[in-house]
């Protein structure tokens, strides 16, 4: 299933209307926090990989400047018009073709933004064991897997996220690969936990990086590279 947004969103606002943004407005704002990641926040030439109905499909039609949304698990291959034409490719799915369709959309210099809910493991332990071409999520470093993934489709840059508690009501986005940052976050947590005990079990686990095997949402950033820079 494919479907088109052209100007579905970021549409200029006057000062008036930019004052007052009205409550559907924030919430789809936050939802895309995210993007402040990037080197470029504005969502210009968007493709999303990804359930239809998700807030984060909602949210990326209202602040998109142009859309492409795209639904595993029917979803065909890009048109070659198509290919290489999104500067921002946005993937919400656990499955290898939806990530050979972000690759084959997104241009070169391009970036990625790969969302993982690793709660839904629990829900249905048939589809972790590897049916409908998912990923094998029983791998002992989820992580170190996704990375893989990435890199063998020619991705580089990359970078993992912790979303706490959640994405659809996240209050801190942790990179995973800054040791320091997960110890501050850890170190708030461990306030329900007696003194020393709790100091020292946070460190261990910042330390060690066997926290990215058990947190719940972590998100993945990683860029196309340009190939004619490289050349030059």
């Amino acid at each position: 299933m494919t479907e088109e947004y052209p100007n579905s969103g970021g549409t200029v606002l006057t000062s008036e209307q930019s004052c007052d943004p009205t409550p559907c407005d924030l919430e789809a704002s936050r939802r895309v926090d995210w993007r402040f990641l990037l080197p470029d926040p504005r969502l210009r030439q968007v493709a999303y990989v990804g359930p239809v109905d998700s807030s984060l499909a909602n949210s990326l039609r209202r602040l998109s400047e142009t859309l492409k949304i795209v639904s595993p698990p029917s979803a065909s291959f890009p048109s070659p018009a198509e290919r290489g034409g999104f500067d921002l490719v946005v993937v919400s799915s656990r499955r290898q073709s939806a990530l050979e369709i972000a690759s084959s959309l997104l241009a070169e210099g391009g970036y990625l933004y790969w969302e993982i809910d690793r709660l839904s493991r629990f829900r249905s332990w048939r589809k972790v064991l590897g049916s409908e071409g998912e990923f094998g999520c029983l791998a002992r470093d989820f992580v170190r897997d996704y990375r893989r993934c990435l890199r063998q489709l020619g991705f580089c840059d990359i970078e993992v996220h912790w979303h706490h508690p959640d994405f659809e009501h996240c209050r801190k986005i942790i990179p995973l690969g800054d040791r320091s940052a997960v110890e501050f976050v850890l170190s708030e947590a461990r306030r329900s936990v007696p003194g020393w005990a709790g100091l020292v079990g946070c460190r261990c686990l910042a330390k060690s990086g066997v926290l990215q095997r058990f947190v719940p949402c972590i998100s993945l950033i990683a860029c196309n590279p340009d190939i004619s820079k490289d050349a030059v």
